[in-house]
C-alpha cells in the first residue's frame, strides 16, 4: 500500500514539475527553431527527425524545447498542438504560420515570422544597450550628489550664506533619506516593465500588415477564403478581424 501511494503521488507530481521547468525561448532561439521546421516542410523531411538534429546540435533551452517537441510528436500529437503545449507568448502567430504551411505546403509564413522575431530581438538588444550607459551615469551622478554635493551645500551654508533654506533642507533630507528616491525609481520602473510585458497584442499597423499579407499569400495558394481569413486573423493576433 505504501509503494502504491508513493507511485500515485509521483504520478500526480510529474506534470507539475514538467510545467514548472518548461524552458522558455527568446526571439532569436524561436526564430532558429521555426527555420528548422520550415526547412523540414520545404524539403519533405520528417519534422521529428529535423527536431532531433536540433536537439543534438544545439544546447540549452533550444535543445530542451526540441526534445519536448519530438516527444510530443512521437506520441501522436500534431505539430500545432505540440507548439501550443509550450505556451509561448506568440502562440497565435506560430499557430497561424503552421496552419498556413499545412494548407499550402510552403513554409513562407514560417520564414517571414522568423525574420520578424529576429528583427524584434535585435531591436530589444539595441534598446538595452541604449539604456545601459544613461542608467550607469544616472547612478553615478546620484552617488556623487549624495556623498559630495549635498554635504558641501550644508557645510558651506554658514560660510557663504548664499544657499536658500529650501536647498539646504533638501540637502539635509537627501543625506538622511538617500535610499528613498532609488526605491521609488525602482518601483516605478518595475511597474512600467510589468505593464509592457503584459501587453501581448501587436501594434495596429503591424497587425493589419500581417493580416493582409497572410491573406494574400493564402489566396494565392488556392486556400478557401474562410480558412484563409481565419489564418490571417490568427497571424494578426486579432481574431475579430475574421468577422470584419
Amino acid at each position: 500500500a505504501c509503494h502504491q501511494f508513493c507511485a500515485d503521488a509521483n504520478r500526480h507530481e510529474r506534470p507539475e514539475t514538467s510545467q514548472s521547468t518548461m524552458p522558455t525561448l527568446n526571439d532569436q532561439q524561436l526564430a532558429e527553431l521555426l527555420d528548422e521546421v520550415g526547412s523540414a516542410i520545404e524539403h519533405s523531411i520528417p519534422i521529428p527527425e529535423a527536431l532531433e538534429r536540433v536537439a543534438e546540435q544545439q544546447h540549452g533551452n533550444t535543445a530542451k524545447v526540441a526534445e519536448n517537441l519530438v516527444t510530443t510528436l512521437r506520441q501522436g500529437a500534431s505539430l500545432e498542438a505540440s507548439f501550443q503545449k509550450l505556451e509561448l507568448a506568440d502562440q497565435g502567430q506560430i499557430t497561424a504560420a503552421i496552419q498556413a504551411a499545412a494548407q499550402t505546403g510552403k513554409p513562407d509564413l514560417l520564414y517571414s515570422f522568423a525574420e520578424t522575431l529576429r528583427s524584434r530581438h535585435d531591436a530589444k538588444h539595441t534598446i538595452k544597450l541604449n539604456w545601459f550607459y544613461p542608467c550607469i551615469l544616472t547612478v553615478l551622478a546620484y552617488f556623487l550628489f549624495v556623498n559630495s554635493l549635498a554635504p558641501l551645500v550644508r557645510d558651506n551654508q554658514m560660510l557663504i550664506a548664499q544657499w536658500p533654506d529650501a536647498v539646504v533642507g533638501a540637502s539635509v533630507w537627501i543625506e538622511n533619506w538617500w535610499w528613498v528616491p532609488p526605491c521609488i525609481a525602482t518601483a516605478f520602473i518595475a511597474a512600467v516593465f510589468l505593464l509592457l510585458r503584459k501587453r501581448q497584442s501587436l501594434p495596429s499597423t503591424l497587425s493589419h500588415s500581417w493580416f493582409y499579407s497572410t491573406l494574400a499569400s493564402q489566396l494565392d495558394n488556392n486556400v478557401p477564403e474562410s480558412q484563409a481569413i481565419h489564418t490571417a486573423a490568427l497571424m494578426a493576433g486579432d481574431i475579430e478581424l475574421s468577422q470584419t
